[in-house]
């Protein structure tokens, strides 16, 4: 049986390299072209392009403009820059175009897409003049550079870089000079562009890969404020109010011990295995609510505790026991004796209203004198301003939380939610300006070049958002 498990299991391991082997497809005719990497990725990783049954591409051939757009609407649908959600009423413009052809609902999408949700919007007529789209006509480099130019963003860096066949006429010159300055197309040595000779599919690879990454910086919308969960400020929870210990409450401080150490190990692994319950607590909510019965002192802790696993609690009651222990902290003389504290807000945001949690992030911000919580709390807080569209507010507390920090990633997040606020008070250009002079701030940081391709990759998603609008 043995052996004959074994030779089944090399059958399956044959068979799956075979169907791997057959599922990657090489073309004879692109060795040592300028275009087999942009090839090789177009028809193999992410399969917007197809070969031809002689195992051959034809790098040099054009491409049709009906060809060309249905590569776009699948990298559109790739980059889920694409909607199920099409106006009914929306008809194309074309006579020539009907739901028989084979690229309609392509060509529909993309133009839909061109036509109502892109920014800026554009009448697609614009680019294919006329009542006939004559899908079957090869697309040329012009046309091809619009229409990615259409779903793509703006270069973060002025070009100065120009075409001495293209004219600043040109309806759509700008265009075709951002997509020069994000390194999506590029002219000839000769300093031309050739805008109305025909793309190749070795030139539409090229041309759609670079797309493909310049639509990643539009993948994660960074145009919010960011919390800062990710950097784990909030290292400790609020335990116990150290060095207040009324006498006669060590055999409270075993219970609270042994409750909590309950809670953590269920929510850790599930349950209390048999041969251990002995060692923990049957009923670790029910000695919460006793200790609190018993006027235990430690009511911050057992309150948080309450409330990060009482699940039968109602949301009037929830509040009782912020609103008692946020009281109780602000009555306390040393603060410093209870750490954690910030948490307990933090898990208070959905237990209360937007007005009392303004409130409690207000008076522990002016309580609190440790950085981490001050700039985590102070960004939950600059959030809250935002949803209130309070921007003074927000910038003059954003700007203070930015002089609390000296790690280079977190302050990087900092900035660029200052940056969001900058856009919403003063509009895309104030904004811009001050992540791009914060950005070449950070370059000189001598920790920037261990994060620089994280820092690149936020600063640059956002500054190109921002620019979409």
């Amino acid at each position: 049986m043995r052996k004959l498990w074994i030779l089944f299991m090399v059958i399956l391991m044959v068979v799956s390299s075979a169907q791997t082997s057959r599922a990657y497809v090489y073309y004879d005719d692109i060795l040592d072209h300028w275009g087999e990497l942009y090839i090789d990725w177009a028809t193999n990783d992410v399969r917007l392009f197809k070969g031809y049954e002689n195992n051959t591409f034809k790098p040099e051939n054009s491409i049709t403009r009906a060809e060309f757009m249905a590569i776009i609407n699948r990298l559109l649908g790739i980059q889920k820059r694409s909607t199920s959600k099409v106006n009914s009423n929306f008809k194309l413009k074309y006579s020539d175009l009907t739901k028989e052809f084979w690229a309609y609902e392509d060509i529909y999408k993309v133009i839909h897409y061109i036509e109502n949700e892109n920014m800026p919007k554009v009448d697609i007529q614009w680019v294919f003049p006329g009542n006939n789209f004559k899908p079957n006509e090869p697309i040329t480099r012009y046309e091809a550079g619009v229409l990615i130019s259409l779903i793509t963003s703006p270069p973060v860096k002025p070009l100065n870089k120009k075409y001495t066949d293209l004219n600043s006429d040109m309806k759509f010159y700008k265009e075709i000079l951002n997509l020069t300055g994000n390194g999506i197309v590029e002219g000839y040595e000769d300093g031309t562009f050739r805008p109305w000779n025909n793309i190749t599919r070795a030139e539409a690879s090229k041309i759609v890969k670079k797309a493909y990454e310049d639509l990643e910086y539009l993948k994660k919308d960074q145009l919010n404020i960011n919390d800062l969960a990710r950097f784990n400020l909030l290292k400790e929870k609020p335990l116990f109010e150290y060095g207040n210990r009324p006498r006669n409450q060590e055999n409270f401080d075993k219970k609270f011990v042994d409750a909590i150490a309950t809670l953590e190990y269920i929510s850790f692994i599930g349950y209390i295995p048999h041969a251990e319950r002995h060692l923990y607590d049957a009923d670790p909510i029910g000695t919460l609510w006793q200790l609190k019965n018993d006027e235990y002192y430690n009511v911050i802790g057992v309150n948080y505790y309450l409330l990060s696993y009482d699940n039968s609690l109602l949301k009037e009651r929830q509040r009782e026991l912020v609103v008692e222990a946020m009281e109780y902290y602000e009555t306390m003389e040393n603060k410093e004796n209870i750490k954690g504290m910030a948490n307990f807000i933090y898990i208070s945001k959905d237990k209360i209203n937007a007005k009392d949690y303004i409130s409690f992030l207000e008076k522990y911000l002016n309580l609190t004198l440790d950085n981490n919580d001050a700039i985590f709390i102070g960004t939950e807080l600059v959030g809250q301003y935002m949803n209130n569209y309070q921007y003074k507010k927000a910038l003059d507390l954003s700007q203070y939380i930015l002089t609390l920090n000296k790690d280079i990633r977190l302050n990087a997040q900092l900035i660029l939610n200052h940056g969001y606020i900058i856009y919403k008070d003063s509009g895309v250009n104030s904004a811009v300006q001050y992540l791009s002079k914060s950005w070449n701030n950070l370059k000189t940081n001598t920790s920037y070049r261990l994060y620089s391709e994280e820092i690149d990759l936020l600063f640059t998603s956002m500054m190109k958002q921002l620019m979409k609008k």
